[in-house]
């Protein structure tokens, strides 16, 4: 094979990483998950021996696998140079690398790993005179920090190739993605054949056969089975396509491992890394054992401010990040995994630095990452103190967020991140209310669990009312304070427009406020109960009043509907023979027999004033009785006045 075709191969990494995570994510540098495997292939449930290499992002967590590899020693995996090798702007480094062997490698989750043993990798060994233009020496192998428990290692194959092996089929099982034009579908352990076609002292060709690898299915094995058994007879390096535009269904190289034997057999069957040798091979002092083996758990005990604290000092550099990042507690990196989350959803276009942006929007989320103060608040106190501070008051967000109690923290945070998830795509207030009822209710309820007030009134205080909330339970929320019978419109939905213990209705008539009720004794001004007023609460009605003479008090209380003289709300007038309060008693308290003298009509001025002059009480034409309050009381002054006067000429003069 010559240089000039050599140039040309495309190496079978999926993807690359990027170097600076944390500091400043972006659509750009922020890499796709990978999604399936081999070109052509079929899902592969066996060879356990044949693992993804997965990575993680200091910040991001988990992204997926980016290269296949096979176990050929208990803490060796044998993979491709140019996975291992990453670039000058993105190096790859063993903190984030571990090796999968399941079925599917794909995130669970954004960061989240999926169900499935992992081994860490620890050292890096890349052949040394690996050529990343044309591929040469393409073979590196990975240490892991302990070996791979219940996994038959795979052997290799130390002979050269004889003839009769071309026009063989390889086996080559792999995560790489199965459309080579998308580039998608990587991820899954997948198996498919191909051909042996050529092959010198270093590699060999292998062609498309209704199957092929591809990106992904870097470092992946080929396998061949000899009269020994199956082995690993190359690694997937590169592939190229002269007459299709899909890479993929063309041809592959592949670097022979018999060829680099000698280089593979002095790492897995020589001195083991150490250690004791290297003080770089374990995350921190700590984890190094006697005998020269890591125990990282032991370094993986600090807290999500220490670790940020850590990366930052590292100014960029991509190993000194990733020892930050493993140094944290599982805790730890969950937290800043959600400062970073709730970052890239709210920054990432805002402009600013990180901790300016992440302070505005993501409070909640920067609250846990660096320790705050603790107060006595209720989540619902604190929620309406967040409602309140300025936009971009990253001062006033802290301290309401500090005022809470660890649990009213907790509960906050849960209620505005299901928000974000769910509803952040509504700007108008209604629709976001409206989502956050349906998506949200568990977290609502708990941070602000409802008053379970009485929906006829008197347990919310000022300027708020008794409503239902949209699970059906009654909680106070603020109103307009519309008085009873005021008009409203029964169709506004973003406010609560009446008072407390009334409803906006329009069940009889316009649009009014009346009293809520459960049966027609909660209706004050009389009428009936109707009821339903909403779907769900059957028993729940509005008071409906028929009141033909205006008086204010519905048919079912006043006596006499067709006369505004006669209701519960006037005093009794003597001597019209009538009930005009409407107790059921006539001219009660008046004194009997009743002889008419000289009587002011009903209709004069002073007997429109409260019952001045309206019947006289034995004989004297003057009324014994007590006036009602009037505003017009100077008339009724100059009444008593008169009477008065007329009483004393009387005794004065008895005949």
């Amino acid at each position: 094979m010559n240089r000039f075709l050599l140039s040309l191969l495309v190496p079978l990494v999926l993807t690359t990483l990027p170097s600076n995570a944390v500091a400043q994510p972006t659509n750009d540098n922020l890499p796709p998950p990978v999604l399936s495997p081999i070109v052509g292939g079929v899902p592969e449930s066996g060879w356990p021996g044949v693992g993804a290499l997965t990575t993680e992002v200091v910040g991001y967590g988990y992204m997926g696998s980016f290269c296949s590899g096979t176990l050929i020693a208990p803490q060796w995996v044998l993979t491709a140079a140019h996975c291992l090798k990453g670039s000058a702007e993105m190096p790859t480094t063993p903190e984030l690398v571990q090796f999968y062997a399941g079925p599917d490698a794909n995130m669970a989750g954004f960061g989240k790993k999926p169900d499935g043993d992992f081994a860490q990798g620890d050292a890096f060994f890349i052949h040394p005179e690996y050529d990343n233009v044309y591929s040469y020496n393409d073979v590196a192998l990975m240490h892991l920090s302990a070996p791979v428990e219940g996994v038959e290692p795979l052997p290799y194959r130390t002979e050269d190739f004889p003839p009769s092996m071309q026009g063989e089929s390889i086996l080559y099982v792999g995560y790489g993605v199965s459309d080579g034009v998308e580039q998608t579908g990587g991820g899954v352990k997948r198996s498919g054949t191909m051909e042996l076609s050529e092959w010198d002292n270093w590699i060999y060709v292998s062609n498309y056969a209704e199957s092929g690898v591809c990106f992904g299915d870097s470092g992946g094995p080929g396998l061949y089975e000899d009269e020994q058994g199956w082995k690993v007879i190359g690694v997937n390096s590169a592939v190229w396509s002269e007459n299709s535009s899909d890479p993929c269904s063309g041809s592959a190289v592949h670097t022979k491992v018999d060829a680099f034997k000698d280089w593979i057999s002095g790492h897995v069957d020589g001195v083991q890394p150490s250690c004791l040798e290297d003080d770089e091979l374990c995350w921190c002092k700590a984890g190094c054992q006697e005998d020269g083996s890591c125990d990282n758990s032991l370094c993986s005990v600090q807290s999500c401010m220490t670790v940020r604290n850590c990366i930052d000092a590292c100014d960029g550099e991509n190993r000194c990040r990733a020892r930050c990042y493993r140094t944290g507690t599982k805790e730890a990196l969950s937290i800043l995994q959600d400062v970073v989350f709730c970052y890239y959803m709210q920054c990432n276009d805002s402009g600013g630095t990180f901790e300016e942006c992440a302070r505005e929007k993501c409070g909640y989320a920067l609250g846990k990452c660096i320790p705050l103060e603790t107060g006595n608040q209720t989540c619902k106190t604190v929620l309406s103190c967040l409602k309140g501070c300025p936009e971009g008051d990253a001062q006033c967000v802290l301290d309401c967020y500090n005022d809470g109690t660890e649990e009213a923290k907790q509960q906050a945070e849960q209620l505005i991140e299901c928000y974000q998830q769910h509803c952040d795509e509504f700007p108008n207030p209604t629709h976001r209310w409206s989502c956050g009822w349906e998506a949200c209710a568990t977290e609502i309820e708990t941070c602000m669990p409802p008053a379970e007030c009485d929906i006829r009134g008197g347990d919310c205080g000022p300027n708020r009312a008794c409503y239902p909330n949209p699970l059906g339970k009654f909680d106070c929320f603020p109103t307009l304070d519309l008085p009873v019978d005021e008009a409203c419109d029964s169709l506004e939905m973003d406010e609560i427009q009446c008072a407390d213990g009334l409803l906006c209705s329009a069940m009889a008539g316009p649009g009014s406020c009346q009293e809520f009720c459960f049966t027609a004794d909660d209706c004050s001004k009389g009428g009936e109960c109707l009821a339903p007023v909403w779907s769900g609460f059957d028993v729940l009605g509005v008071c409906t009043c028929s009141d033909q003479d205006e008086d204010g008090f519905c048919a079912g209380k006043d006596c006499n509907d067709n006369n505004d003289a006669q209701n519960p709300g006037v005093d009794e007038v003597c001597g019209n023979q009538r009930d005009d309060n409407c107790d059921g008693a006539i001219d009660e308290g008046c004194d009997a027999p009743v002889e008419e003298t000289d009587v002011v009509d009903s209709d004069s001025v002073f007997g429109s004033l409260g019952g001045f002059g309206a019947k006289s009480h034995s004989g004297s034409g003057c009324s014994t009785a007590p006036s009602p309050i009037h505003p017009l009381s100077l008339f009724l002054l100059l009444g008593a006045l008169i009477c008065f006067i007329a009483l004393r000429r009387k005794e004065a003069n008895p005949s």
